[in-house]
Order: C-alpha cells, then sequence, then structure tokens
C-alpha cells in the first residue's frame, strides 16, 4: 500500500494531467466560426463603405486610403493588420486565384507606383471591394477586368 502523500500526489497529478489534457483538447474550446462565414460578415461590412472617400494615408470611414481600407474592416473583426501591402499579403497563408474566397485580401502590383502599390477585399463572383482614388473612393471593382488583372500578384487568408 502506498503511503498517503503518495497517493495524494498521484491523485493531485491526474486531477492537474486531466484538467490541461480537457482545455487542450479541440472540442472543449469555445466553436470558432468558419473563415467562410466570417469572411461574409467581413463583406458585408466592407461593402457598407462603399462611397466613403478616398485620403492618402487614412484608415478611417471618413477617408481611407487601399491598404488603410483593409486595415480598418479587418480590425472590426479584432484582427490586426499592418498598413501596407506587403504586410497585409504575408498576415496569412498565400490563397491562389483559383481559390478565392470572400474575405480574402487581394493585393496588386505597379498601379500608381513600382513594386506593391494596392490591396482590397475579394466579395466574390471575381470581384474585389477597395479605396480606388480621391475620384472614386471605396467602390466594387472587376478583379479580372484589363486593368486589375494585370496588376494581380496574390491574395492571403488572414481569417484562416
Amino acid at each position: 500500500m502506498l503511503p498517503t502523500h503518495a497517493l495524494r500526489r498521484i491523485v493531485v497529478s491526474g486531477v492537474c494531467l486531466a484538467t490541461l489534457l480537457m482545455s487542450a483538447h479541440p472540442a472543449a474550446a469555445a466553436p470558432l466560426e468558419p473563415p467562410v462565414a466570417r469572411g461574409s460578415e467581413l463583406v458585408n461590412l466592407a461593402t457598407e463603405l462603399v462611397g466613403s472617400p478616398y485620403r492618402f494615408g487614412g484608415t478611417s470611414p471618413s477617408g481611407f486610403d487601399c491598404s488603410g481600407f483593409v486595415m480598418f474592416v479587418y480590425s472590426q473583426f479584432g484582427i490586426s493588420l499592418p498598413h501596407t501591402e506587403a504586410g497585409q499579403l504575408a498576415s496569412g497563408p498565400a490563397v491562389s486565384a483559383d481559390d478565392l474566397q470572400p474575405g480574402d485580401i487581394v493585393v496588386f502590383a505597379n498601379t500608381y507606383q513600382a513594386g506593391l502599390s494596392h490591396s482590397g477585399i475579394y466579395v466574390g463572383d471575381g470581384r474585389f471591394v477597395h479605396a480606388g482614388n480621391e475620384r472614386s473612393g471605396v467602390l466594387v471593382s472587376s478583379l479580372w477586368d484589363g486593368y486589375w488583372g494585370q496588376h494581380f500578384v496574390g491574395a492571403s487568408r488572414a481569417l484562416a
């Protein structure tokens, strides 16, 4: 027979181990919303902002630049993104053009300057929402039209 203090240690160790295993088990965690559902919610918010003005360096509905727009929309879902196209492209797993889902970040190069220079949020059906320029503000555009299609460089899934 084990001494009482040894038995107590075994029981306490077992309880601690059981607690750790239960808290680490995925079923014990609060269920997360699937990325697709969150992507649709993110797109709904982003498209509600269509018509907001463009402002270079802007990060709020009073005026957005392209990466500031993406950064703001994602922040409303508790996701912090950098205010750069390169940082946003690196913010999640890379996504191929064939696998785009609503809410994915799309990035373009050589638009108003050389290198990565524009970002937006994929809406679905070959369209994306973005802060275009001073004339258009936030709008929805075709991803594969003559202009944007030839400047598309990649996408990331920051909701993954």
